[in-house]
């Protein structure tokens, strides 16, 4: 009866801090420091640059429009605006982040009711039709972490390390490699096949098993040196609960989330599996150096740890 009612209080504690987490994170989100661009020039252009910091963006003073195409292209800015005379000139790009395209819209309209001028929105990166929402990075980011994370502490549980030399560590990875492979292939197969990514399987599919690998080596190394709980814990806070649900901005954007947490989330794989989707699929392959680096490290870093722990392991019990 001790043992339950502790385990009752644990999971009791576990729930309200989970529920404080996220109320914490999404209650009333907030933009801070969104990089946006700014055409033009002269006191008029420069007035307006107070406005847009005012409402929590980071702005990037551009000469021309070409400029400020670059730099969306690029993922340097999320949207661009030209205060022209007869009508204020709005660039977004809905496939980075529809939430943040939308606030876009509603700063233009606001600036330019006061410089008695219509808003000219135009999305030159826009969503597909089958993903108007611009959520299917997120969900397929969560659900590599989740079963990377149950992939790496079931063959664990299944097969305990203790039982297990350097070279029989070889081929616990090698088991990981083939599972995240056929993984991030199955996953990216669901998603040409709802349309969602049809000329994309290649880049979707290796995206996820990149971040399934980096789940189930960290998860198959946190169980084995720390135990069954505890490496379950581990692998769920780190990868699917703090680095997708929590961090990863996936369902808005990063900028939208408080700093603390957005500073936390760039350093987990959560933010990262996300964004290299995007841009692959909609940036021509813009800007996923950072994320194959955090990608990488963990799938690297948790291979590393395996083999390390591998000459400390008894062959039996």
């Amino acid at each position: 009866m001790v043992r339950v009612a502790g385990v009752v209080v644990v999971l009791a504690i576990v729930q309200a801090l989970l529920a404080w987490l996220l109320l914490d994170v999404f209650h009333a989100p907030e933009p801070h420091g969104v990089p946006v661009a700014l055409v033009g020039q002269g006191p008029a252009v420069a007035g307006i640059v107070g406005s847009l910091e005012k409402a929590g963006f980071e702005v990037k003073r551009v000469k021309r429009g070409g400029a400020a195409r670059k730099l969306i292209a690029e993922r340097e800015v999320y949207g661009a605006y030209a205060p022209r005379a007869g009508a204020g000139r709005l660039l977004v790009a809905g496939a980075a982040s529809p939430a943040v395209a939308d606030l876009l819209r509603t700063t233009a309209r606001q600036i330019d009711a006061k410089r008695s001028v219509k808003t000219v929105p135009t999305d030159i990166r826009p969503l597909p039709a089958e993903d108007r929402g611009g959520i299917s990075p997120y969900w397929l980011t969560f659900v590599a972490a989740l079963v990377g994370v149950l992939a790496g502490w079931l063959l664990e549980l299944l097969v305990p390390s203790v039982r297990r030399g350097p070279k029989l560590a070889l081929v616990r990875v090698a088991v990981l490699l083939v599972y995240s492979l056929g993984a991030g292939a199955l996953m990216a197969l669901v998603a040409t096949q709802l349309d969602i990514y049809p000329d994309a399987f290649l880049e979707v599919g290796g995206a996820l098993a990149l971040v399934t690998l980096g789940a189930a080596t960290v998860s198959a190394f946190a169980t084995s040196a720390l135990g069954a709980v505890v490496g379950a814990v581990v692998g769920l806070l780190v990868f699917p609960v703090l680095g997708v649900l929590v961090t990863s901005g996936g369902l808005s954007a990063p900028e939208l989330l408080p700093e603390l947490w957005t500073t936390i989330g760039s350093g987990l794989p959560g933010q990262s599996g996300i964004e290299l989707i995007r841009n692959l699929v909609y940036f021509g392959d813009e800007a996923i150096k950072m994320p194959l680096v955090v990608l990488g490290a963990y799938a690297l870093g948790g291979i590393v740890l395996m083999l390390a722990l591998s000459p400390f392991r008894r062959l039996g019990r």
